[in-house]
């Protein structure tokens, strides 16, 4: 082996071969052979076969070069060709691959078809406009023209993926005309490859079928000698080698499955570069070299998987994975047909929010030479309009963390569809809005895939309809929360009250059970009294009996006090007459008693229980009364909150509405003040994101500043003045009041013309400083703005931040040089000193507005507060993304961080052992974050080319969104009286723009001439709602 000299690899991997490759091109010799022939015949070849099956390798790297080499029909004429795919505008690319024919043959009475726009109308306009204009070349040129149209079935699957019309009668021209160009000019051809499963979708256009027929070529399997030759000629071409095992491992593997071929060709391609660094001696590439690469199993996972980890940040890798799911269809007609989604660079730019320069570093590596994962090859330079594609689906197969992406996107879009039909159900009033569990799902979807528009319109285009539903269904969720916390606390009071009642209650029944104690108590006193009288009067009767048998037995000896006796007899009858008496009261009584105890018991038992009665009477009396003041309370709150709730969705819809509407100025307007009317009448929230949207889009306030010649880095607002400095150089002076003038150019030395990166205000607004990409600082005094300027000499690195104390006396500086600087300014002598230094780059720098405080933040992520009172410092984060941007509010209590993926921290500058508040919205690098004056109202610029203006009192609410620049925004500042907002772009552009719905509102009211029509007022709020006039009431 050391004696033979190696090529290049041999094996083109898992794209196509090429018409320059055809000498390592084998195993399809007798199907070229049959071809040519019917080429010659037919004039239209149908090239079908399944996926992967080698139809585009069999066309560009076998069928052409044998046409043009003449290899099995001699050459008669000369042969031009041109290979183009179809897309979503065929006629489009018909007439790019016609005008660059034109340029090649150099036709000269074409000249008013030169420009493809020229082309584009003749062929979309006359049906005969292909045939009239090849026609025309072949007479002049005596040569043979062939079109190669790749990848056929998009004309299928773009039709399947909208229903515009257009695009289906585009289709429809763009086959009629290939055919009649096929039957009328003797001198053109025409090949198409397509997968053979859209065969039967080719039904749908006119005579397309019949000429199928005519043409049609299935690609068949390879048989085993063909695929050997396939394997081991390319070899034995590039002066290697192959052990005959390991052909019989490749066979095995690839069986008979067409789509294997190109994952073969892919091992293959690893295979080689692993033997080529690996191999010793003559040693033939054998098992273990292909064993290597993970086999063609798994080489093409590997090889992709080891690429993506090699991708040098998390950005890249982020935007990796927006790049492949953007380029990834599973189709939409429930088929199962995975198929890719050629997208123009600029489209995947807006749906990733990323540079063109940040997606081109990663194609690029993707598709570099021996790799070839993406088209088209490295060998052409991308733009803009460049059509991204992966290069075969069998990617989308193998490679493991594609697949998951793919899952992971068919999941959102799934969530998002029934977000956007349930939004639009509810508008109907069909369906209620959303609670959990799927509500939670939804907001769980929405933070972590932060869907924008240009992502949601490739499934639907409500979006911001969509979003909307989501923030009544999450607000009414959070309401409905409330609500029920505040019943319990009403239970809770009324549970007490009852208690309460209980107890009174209790206290009651207790002294009607002692008043019936005491009652008892007597009856059981005189009972006792008249036993006593009963027992005296039985000893009474004894004594009398005694007495008797006492005076009979003396009676025979005292004859003369018979009559005593008799006497004694008779009053001891009496007595004893009265005994009996005082028994019987006696029982009497005791009867009484007992019937009194009884009444008693039965007064209380009927007192009771009359009591609990009336009581429970009294109280289911008040408990109705208050549940039907509470019902109807809460039925008038309901019935007026569900009001004001679908105005302020009215509200919203008009404004998304009178974005979407089309060369009608004042229907535009109309919807746009009527949004703001609805939202204000319905206390909604003072600067709504989409009314005031649609507010600016129809008054069109935005002014927009041209005067440097680079981007625009920082603003300060001194008075009516706007200072702007520059990547140019330059700083300028702007009058707010008159922002249409020329402004004046403030003066700086020589040097600061490489760049001036910041701006920065004195506390008392009597001193400025600006930072320069030089390392040096100048100072001004801002009552003499043209007089010279102090310099701070610095270390010649790039200034990034600069930031003032309290009392003006100190300037802090930061720097691509990792060190804090700290200026003593308030002496006539300026002397400075490094505090603090840093592993990486600091990027922003802050003092506390009323302490000698000074917060830093480096590349790194680490944010550390420095203590200038005991010189001490504290790190309050050690590492994480790179801190861009970091502000104080107005009295110094807390403190905003923004960092490079445009995370935003909320911090409490006396509680700092607790967890910032996450701020989400932004996508890339927070470049500044401004409030306005002593206030909590703040605006953040980011890298994603958007404003967001928000309010720190009411972060539930979305906060305003301004998009207005083509490029980065690197700073933002607020009027003084804070109505408008200035923003300074890498775009060279400076923007104001009026932020208070109200001021914009009262502009676009001036502009109005009319009111809703009846017909328009009932389209766009409902019938249902009373009409009210806009103006003129």
């Amino acid at each position: 082996m050391g004696g033979k000299k190696l090529f290049l690899n041999p094996f083109p991997g898992i794209r196509s071969f090429e018409a320059e490759e055809d000498i390592i091109f084998f195993g399809r010799e007798s199907q070229i052979k049959e071809l040519v022939p019917r080429l010659y015949e037919t004039h239209f070849l149908a090239i079908t076969g399944s996926s992967g099956c080698g139809k585009s390798s069999l066309v560009r790297a076998g069928l052409l070069p044998s046409l043009f080499k003449g290899k099995h029909i001699p050459n008669e004429l000369e042969w031009h060709h041109q290979i183009f795919r179809p897309g979503n505008e065929p006629i489009i690319r018909l007439s790019e691959s016609l005008s660059l024919l034109f340029q090649e043959l150099q036709i000269q009475n074409l000249s008013e078809f030169g420009d493809v726009s020229n082309i584009y109308s003749k062929l979309n306009e006359d049906a005969n406009g292909l045939s009239d204009l090849l026609q025309q070349i072949v007479s002049q040129k005596k040569i043979n023209l062939l079109f190669v149209i790749d990848q056929f079935e998009e004309l299928f699957r773009y039709q399947q993926a909208t229903e515009k019309e257009s695009v289906k009668s585009e289709a429809d021209k763009f086959v009629q005309l290939i055919l009649q160009a096929s039957r009328k000019i003797p001198n053109a051809f025409f090949i198409i490859t397509m997968r053979s499963d859209f065969l039967g979708d080719c039904t749908e256009f006119r005579g397309l079928p019949e000429a199928i027929n005519k043409g049609h070529h299935l690609v068949v399997r390879m048989s085993d000698e063909e695929k050997k030759l396939a394997i081991t000629k390319p070899i034995e071409v590039c002066g290697g080698s192959i052990s005959n095992r390991l052909i019989a491992k490749l066979l095995h593997d690839v069986g008979d499955d067409p789509d294997q071929l190109p994952v073969m060709q892919h091992a293959l391609m690893r295979t080689w570069d692993y033997w080529l660094l690996n191999r010793i001696g003559d040693e033939p590439i054998d098992l273990h070299h292909y064993e290597a690469i993970g086999t063609m199993q798994q080489a093409i996972s590997h090889h992709a998987e080891k690429i993506y980890q090699d991708l040098s940040s998390l950005q890249q890798k982020f935007l990796t994975e927006k790049l492949f799911k953007a380029l990834t269809d599973l189709g939409s007609d429930n088929t199962g047909r995975g198929t890719r989604r050629p997208t123009p660079l600029k489209d995947i730019c807006t749906l990733a929010e990323a540079k063109e320069s940040e997606l081109i570093s990663i194609i690029d590596i993707f598709r570099a030479p021996g790799c070839a994962f993406l088209m088209p090859s490295h060998h052409y330079q991308l733009n803009e309009d460049s059509i991204i594609d992966i290069s075969h689906e069998s990617i989308m197969r193998k490679w493991e963390r594609l697949k998951e992406w793919v899952e992971e996107e068919t999941k959102s879009a799934q969530l998002y569809l029934r977000l956007s039909k349930s939004s639009e159900l509810y508008l109907e009033g069909k369906t209620a809005l959303w609670v959990n569990p799927e509500l939670q799902l939804a907001i769980n979807w929405q933070n972590t895939n932060k869907p924008n528009r240009t992502w949601a319109a490739r499934y639907d285009f409500a979006f911001d309809r969509a979003m909307q539903f989501l923030d009544f269904s999450k607000k009414e969720f959070e309401q409905e929360i409330a609500k029920k916390e505040k019943q319990q606390q009403r239970e809770l009071r009324r549970t007490r009250r009852f208690a309460l009642f209980l107890g009174a209650a209790s206290i009651i029944s207790l002294m009607f059970l002692l008043v019936s104690l005491n009652l008892r108590f007597k009856a059981e006193a005189s009972e006792k009294k008249a036993l006593e009288k009963e027992k005296i009067a039985s000893t009474e009767q004894r004594v009398a009996e005694q007495q008797k048998r006492e005076a009979v037995s003396q009676k025979r000896i005292a004859e003369q006090q018979q009559q005593i006796a008799e006497q004694q007899q008779i009053i001891t009858e009496e007595q004893k007459q009265y005994a009996v008496e005082q028994q019987k009261i006696a029982e009497d009584q005791k009867k009484e008693a007992l019937q009194q105890k009884q009444q008693a018991d039965l007064a209380k038992s009927i007192a009771i229980q009359a009591k609990d009665e009336a009581e429970k009477q009294k109280q289911d009396a008040i408990n109705q009364k208050k549940i039907a003041d509470s019902e109807r309370l809460k039925a008038e709150v309901s019935e007026k909150n569900t009001m004001r709730l679908r105005l302020l969705a009215i509200a919203r819809s008009m404004a998304i509405q009178s974005l979407k509407i089309q060369n009608n100025p004042q229907l535009t307007n109309l919807l746009a003040f009527n949004a703001y009317l609805f939202n204000d009448r319905n206390n909604g929230p003072e600067n709504e994101p989409d009314i005031f949207t649609a507010l600016s889009n129809a008054v069109q306030d935005n002014l927009i500043l041209r005067n440097h010649s680079d981007g625009v880095r920082s603003l300060a607002v001194l008075n009516n003045a706007l200072i702007s400095c520059s990547d140019d150089g330059s700083v300028k002076l702007w009058n707010i009041n008159n922002l249409s003038t020329s402004p004046t150019t403030i003066p700086l030395p020589e040097a600061a013309k490489k760049g001036v990166r910041t701006i920065t205000l004195s506390r008392d607004e009597n001193w400025i400083a600006f930072g320069t990409t030089t390392g040096n600082i100048y100072l001004k005094r801002t009552s003499s703005l043209e007089g010279n300027s102090t310099t701070l000499s610095g270390s010649g690195f790039v200034i990034t931040g600069i930031s003032f104390n309290y009392d003006n006396s100190l300037l802090a500086s930061v720097g691509s040089d990792r060190k804090l600087r700290l200026w003593e300014i308030s002496s006539s002598v300026i002397t400075s000193s490094v505090i603090d230094s840093s592993d990486g780059k600091f990027l922003s720098v802050a003092f506390h507005p009323k302490q000698n405080l000074i917060l830093t933040g480096d590349e790194r992520g680490r944010l550390t507060l420095h203590n200038l009172q005991n010189n001490s410092k504290k790190i309050l984060n050690e590492k994480g993304k790179a801190i861009t941007s970091i502000t104080f509010n107005f009295d110094g209590s807390s403190f905003l961080v923004g960092n490079s993926i445009g995370g935003i921290q909320f911090w409490e500058t006396n509680n700092l052992s607790k967890k910032p508040v996450e701020l989400l919205g932004h996508t890339s690098s927070i470049n500044s974050i401004r409030f306005f004056k002593d206030t909590e109202t703040f605006a953040t610029a980011s890298s994603d080319r958007i404003i967001r203006v928000w309010n720190l009192n009411k972060l539930n609410e979305l906060p305003l969104v301004i998009d207005s620049h083509d490029s980065w925004i690197y700073d933002v500042a607020f009027s003084k009286d804070g109505t408008k907002l200035f923003s300074a772009s890498e775009d060279r552009t400076i923007q104001a723009r009026t932020i208070k719905s109200n001021i914009v509102a009262k502009t676009l009211k001036s502009k109005l001439s009319r009111n809703f029509s009846v017909e328009e007022w009932n389209k766009f709020v409902g019938d249902d709602i009373p009409f009210e006039k806009s103006i003129g009431q």
